[in-house]
């Protein structure tokens, strides 16, 4: 649930455009309108049809002042093609295209993560959480339990730029949900991987994210923390605003008080 404002969305993953628009909101911005694509709209079979359909409408909408565009690693003959239509927009354009080379010399504005997306479209940083874990060193491993797939690709882009290794599941994928629920709306799927990882004495770190707004399970935090325990190092995102129907500050709190870290955004995680 996030405010009316001048900044709209085209995206090609559903968790960035979650993340996107929420941290838009926390830092005082709104969203015109958000448009979701399709996770394979940027792939060569489809060549960005949705994508570019959306940036027309968004250059034609009055209310429209800047446009932010989202995808995780796109074919990138279909990247350039994209990158080519923004160049000849009116309006200035925010690209994070996960994985994608970055050219800062040229328009549009590239942003490296989601959070830095957000950050440049409303022109405000997001304030850092002031705590940070002290990991043990006999025990490095850092394991990423992921509710959102461009979530956990965002965090596995992000380790491999800084030469860091983990090991990243998004168990939101096809491989998980066959016959089930995703764990946004059932996150009990988590539990059992989450339970594993604690009871490895080589994982040091554990990653997750939750995800809120309507549709969502009612209290994803409550339902993590029954797996979590106070001898391990888990860091935590939330993807949401205060008018989301879980409301971000009382499952950040349910996750403090069970003795996670939460970070201000999955990149800041």
């Amino acid at each position: 649930a996030v405010p009316r404002g001048d900044i709209g969305i085209v995206s090609a993953s559903g968790t960035g455009l979650q993340e996107v628009s929420s941290l838009v909101a926390r830092m005082g911005g709104g969203i015109s309108h958000g448009i979701g694509v399709g996770g394979r709209d940027l792939d060569a079979r489809v060549g960005a049809l949705g994508t570019l359909a959306a940036l027309d409408a968004l250059e034609s909408d009055a209310a429209t002042k800047k446009i932010v565009l989202l995808s995780k690693p796109p074919a990138p003959e279909v990247a350039q093609r994209v990158l080519e239509r923004i160049r000849r927009s009116a309006k200035p354009c925010i690209v994070c295209f996960l994985g994608l080379g970055e050219n800062r010399g040229q328009s549009p504005i590239f942003a490296a993560t989601l959070t830095e997306a957000a950050e440049r479209a409303t022109g405000r940083m997001l304030a850092r959480a002031p705590h940070r874990p002290l990991v043990r060193p006999e025990a490095r491993k850092v394991k990423g339990l992921y509710c959102g797939g461009t979530l956990c690709a965002e965090a596995e882009l992000i380790f491999r730029r800084k030469g860091v290794e983990g090991d990243f599941i998004d168990l939101g994928d096809d491989e998980y949900t066959r016959g089930r629920p995703h764990p946004m709306i059932e996150p009990e799927i988590r539990n059992d991987h989450v339970a594993r990882a604690m009871a490895d004495a080589q994982v040091g770190v554990i990653l997750v994210d939750v995800v809120l707004g309507y549709g969502a399970h009612e209290n994803p935090a409550g339902v993590l923390c029954r797996a979590l325990r106070k001898d391990k190092i888990v860091i935590a995102s939330v993807t949401g605003t205060e008018e989301d129907p879980q409301g971000w500050s009382r499952q950040a709190a349910i996750l403090r008080d069970a003795g996670a870290v939460v970070a201000a955004s999955n990149a800041h995680a």
